[in-house]
């Protein structure tokens, strides 16, 4: 054989046995602790995205809850411009105080919560359910466009099943 050849070939068998080594290296050492990592991010990344996604529902059961108690609330009152039946509907202090609660710690705006302690306090008129309802859209980051813009009959008093 001659000198050329051999060259190449231990050429070769270099370049071969650098190749597996580095596999071997980056299988054995490098491999795990990225693994190790990803491992790590991946579990860091879905606990983020679940405490997010439980923040959002808390908000939105709180939200849900704030116009159920308008609801009953405005359902119960009298107003100068209305005089046709109202179909009651009840609720209790401790629901408020709870719904409220649950708006103060989970609500990212004060919208909603003002908007409700405005129903609370009775000074207002059927319509105030449309700034509640549109609170509650940009509160869960639905839209800013407004759905409830029909304040004329924005208060179902009653219900031709009632």
């Amino acid at each position: 054989m001659e000198l050329k050849e051999l060259s190449i070939i231990v050429a070769i068998v270099v370049s071969i046995l650098t190749f597996v080594m580095n596999v071997l290296v980056y299988n054995f050492f490098y491999k795990p602790d990225l693994d190790k990592k990803l491992i790590s991010l991946q579990a860091d990344f879905d606990q983020s995205t679940y405490v997010t996604q439980k923040r959002w529902e808390l908000r939105r059961e709180a939200c849900l809850n704030a116009l159920d108690i308008a609801d009953a609330l405005i359902s119960s009152g009298k107003y100068e411009n209305y005089s046709g039946p109202i179909t009651k509907q009840s609720t209790t202090t401790k629901d408020i105080r709870k719904c409220c609660n649950l708006l103060a710690a989970t609500c990212e705006k004060p919208d909603v919560l003002k908007t409700l302690q405005k129903i609370i306090k009775g000074n207002f008129s059927p319509d105030i359910i449309v700034d509640l309802r549109n609170a509650v859209r940009l509160e869960l980051n639905f839209d800013k466009k407004q759905i409830d813009t029909n304040r004329d009959s924005a208060f179902v008093a009653k219900s031709i099943f009632d």
